[in-house]
C-alpha cells in the first residue's frame, strides 16, 4: 500500500485529520503519536515507531494513551525532582565535610572521582556477569 503525502496526516479510516497526543524524542529523531479525534483511533508513525505500535495498538482508545502520555510527564517531572535532590544533598555533603572535618576541596574532589571510577568498575563487572 502506497502512501501519498497528504493522506499521513489523516485517519486511514475516516479520513479526518489526526490530532498529536504523545512524542518521543529520541538521540536522532522523534517519534509521533496521533489520535483521530472522530473515531478515536491511534495512528503511531510508521517509519519510527515499530515498539509504539506493538506497545499501542491500534484500537486504544485516545483516553488510554492521554493517560500514558501524562503518566510520562509525571515520571519526567519526578526525575528531574530527583536530580535537584541529588544534586542538593551532594553539596551538602560537600559542605559539611570541608567545615566539620576540615578537609580541602580539592582533596574531596579527588575522593568522589576515585569513588565515581570505582562504582562504574563496579556497575560494568556486574553488567557482564548478566
Amino acid at each position: 500500500m502506497r502512501v501519498v503525502a497528504d493522506q499521513i496526516d489523516h485517519c486511514p479510516y475516516c479520513r479526518t485529520r489526526v490530532e498529536i497526543v504523545c512524542l518521543k524524542f529520541r538521540f536522532s529523531s522523534v517519534a509521533a503519536l496521533s489520535a483521530c479525534p472522530n473515531c478515536a483511533m491511534v495512528v503511531p508513525e510508521a517509519q519510527h515507531c515499530k515498539k509504539m505500535t506493538v506497545r499501542f495498538s491500534a484500537g486504544a482508545r485516545a483516553d488510554t494513551v492521554v493517560a500514558i502520555a501524562k503518566s510520562l510527564k509525571a515520571h519526567y517531572r519526578s526525575s528531574w525532582a530527583f536530580l535537584a535532590a541529588a544534586v542538593m544533598t551532594a553539596a551538602a555533603l560537600r559542605h559539611t565535610i570541608h567545615i566539620q572535618a576540615g578537609i580541602a576541596p580539592t582533596q574531596i574532589r579527588g575522593g568522589a572521582i576515585a569513588a565515581a571510577i570505582v562504582l562504574a568498575l563496579v556497575f560494568a563487572v556486574k553488567k557482564r556477569r548478566l
